[in-house]
């Protein structure tokens, strides 16, 4: 029966909160918040070897601005790591950082300062493990593991969300349009049946484009339409091996589509922040969880209704 978590399950420990999560294959990235006048920090935890490295910091100590100072985000994929950080007064500043295993001295890849009350400019992706997407304005960028360019793609409109998997990206814009990209940037298909706003989030799966919309998951592929209901109060957290992960208050749930079983597989949280109470993600390998300041992973093979 799966509780905070499953005695088999392994577990990382942080002296400070963990604030962010990434995840593909076997690999789990995690940022853990800053303290005592240091910045918050990047680690990548490889669950095959049971390895962790921890990534320089790009600044070593952080002052406390009026408009805050921290990690929004991380993603990984092949060995390398991409994550979000932000610090401000009347002007906040987002910064891309990205640095890999091979090469782990972290190298800024876009800065851009706003208003303090703006969303920040910079939207990381889900990434695949070959796929590392990213976006600016309405200019969607994929990086290989290597740190090269796959691809650039102009939307003509501002990205809202993106996600790889094998082959493919997912990017939803500000008008409600979704567009399925190839690995070389070329389109696939498109939906413009969806109002601005009426997709929460994106994910991309061989099925096809997976998206979060009010109460329900939509699968689209082609002219095919797959509607799987969401409970009350459930966000949508992941799409794997045709099981939706979804986080409803601090439970960690899955709906297998083959016979639509919803299963309880662990519970997370809490988080440093109220409005995400979950962080979560599923892989091929397994489940990766965040319970405070410890990082948790269950093997697939842990998981219930697997």
């Amino acid at each position: 029966m799966p509780a905070s978590g499953a005695p088999a399950d392994r577990t990382l420990r942080s002296s400070t909160a963990v604030i962010a999560l990434g995840a593909t294959a076997g690999d789990v990235a995690y940022a853990t918040e800053g303290a005592g006048g240091l910045c918050g920090q990047i680690h990548i935890w490889r669950t095959a070897t049971r390895a962790t490295i921890v990534f320089p910091r790009p600044l070593r100590f952080c002052e406390e601005t009026s408009t805050g100072t921290g990690i929004a985000g991380v993603t990984t994929g092949g060995g390398r790591v991409l994550w979000l950080s932000y610090t401000g007064g009347n002007y906040r500043e987002w910064r891309l950082y990205t640095a890999s295993v091979e090469r782990p001295r972290p190298r800024e890849v876009e800065f851009l300062p706003v208003d303090a009350e703006d969303p920040s400019p910079i939207v990381l992706g889900r990434p695949a493990e070959r796929l590392l997407p990213f976006a600016v304005g309405a200019r969607a960028v994929v990086l290989r593991p290597n740190g090269s360019r796959a691809f650039v793609w102009n939307a003509g409109a501002q990205i809202r969300a993106l996600a790889a998997n094998v082959g493919r990206v997912a990017v939803l814009l500000a008008n409600g349009r979704v567009v399925v990209l190839s690995a070389a940037g070329a389109t696939l298909a498109e939906y413009s049946d969806y109002a601005p706003g009426a997709v929460r989030s994106i994910r991309s799966s061989s099925r096809g484009v997976v998206l979060e919309l009010a109460a329900a998951v939509e699968i689209r592929n082609g002219s095919g339409r797959t509607t799987v209901p969401l409970p009350p109060a459930a966000r949508l957290l992941d799409f794997v091996e045709n099981r939706i992960l979804y986080a409803r208050g601090r439970q960690v749930r899955a709906i297998r589509l083959a016979d639509r079983a919803d299963v309880l597989l662990r519970t997370a949280g809490p988080t440093a922040s109220p409005s995400v109470p979950v962080l979560a993600q599923l892989t091929r390998a397994g489940l990766a969880y965040v319970r405070g300041g410890a990082v948790s992973w269950a093997p697939w093979r842990l998981l219930p209704g697997t």
